[in-house]
Formats: C-alpha cells, sequence, structure tokens
C-alpha cells in the first residue's frame, strides 16, 4: 500500500504543485512586507497571510484529490493486483473484478452507478467551492 500510495502522490505532485505555485504568486506581496513591518516571523507570516490566501485553491485541489483517489485502477492493477487479501483493492478494481472476472454484471453495474453519484456529488462540491473561490476574489 505504501508503494501504490507514493507512486500515486508521485505521478500527480506536478499539476498539483503548479496550482499551488500559481495561488502563492496570487498572494499580494504589501501583506508579506506589512507583517514583516509588524514584526511577524516566518511562522506567524504563514499561518496568517499565506494559508488564508491559499485556502480556496487548497480545498478545491483536496476535492480533486479525493475525485481521483476514487478512480484509482491502473496502479493497482498493474503493481498488485489487488493486493494481499485485498489490502490494496480500489473500487473501480472492485468493479472491474465484478464485471470481468466474477461475470457479475448487475453487481458491477450497481457498483458502477454508486461510484458515479458520489462523483457526481462531489463533482458538485467542486464546482461550488469554485465558484464561491472567484466570487470572493
Amino acid at each position: 500500500m505504501l508503494c501504490l500510495v507514493v507512486l500515486s502522490t508521485w505521478a500527480n505532485a506536478g499539476g498539483t504543485m503548479l496550482l499551488y505555485l500559481a495561488a502563492l504568486q496570487g498572494v499580494p506581496s504589501h501583506l508579506y512586507e506589512a507583517a514583516e513591518i509588524d514584526g511577524a516571523g516566518l511562522w506567524r507570516r504563514l499561518w496568517h497571510i499565506t494559508l488564508p490566501q491559499i485556502r480556496g485553491v487548497m480545498l478545491i485541489l483536496l476535492v480533486l484529490q479525493i475525485i481521483g483517489t476514487m478512480q484509482l485502477f491502473t496502479e493497482p492493477f498493474v503493481m498488485t493486483d489487488g493486493g494481499p487479501a485485498n489490502a490494496t483493492l480500489s473500487v473501480v478494481m472492485l468493479l472491474y473484478r465484478y464485471g470481468f472476472r466474477f461475470y457479475n454484471f448487475g453487481a458491477a453495474a450497481a457498483l458502477g452507478l454508486l461510484l458515479f453519484f458520489v462523483l457526481v456529488a462531489f463533482s458538485i462540491l467542486y464546482l461550488w467551492l469554485t465558484r464561491r473561490v472567484s466570487q470572493s476574489q
């Protein structure tokens, strides 16, 4: 499981870091200057300026990562095929097993429909957060 987490994190790190960098560049520099004049240290500037300014982007990226994690199939399929005692079995792998290994297409369709509704809920949350963040700026 640790290898799958490291692989997925490494595979998605580039795009995530690019979005974090864009968010950090959007923080006004005059806030940091004012905090330095007031005597704020590095941690205080991080906690009171940086994190509140990029909170919206952090929430959006969290929802996107959750959506991406729910769709994980290739990495566990190639590396462990569900792993020892189904330890690395993802929802999409379970759907694949029901449909193409056990030929239980009804269960696979039901699981696919459940996954669809969960992903729709997270997508609605993502759209709501995106709209809220764009309106606040």
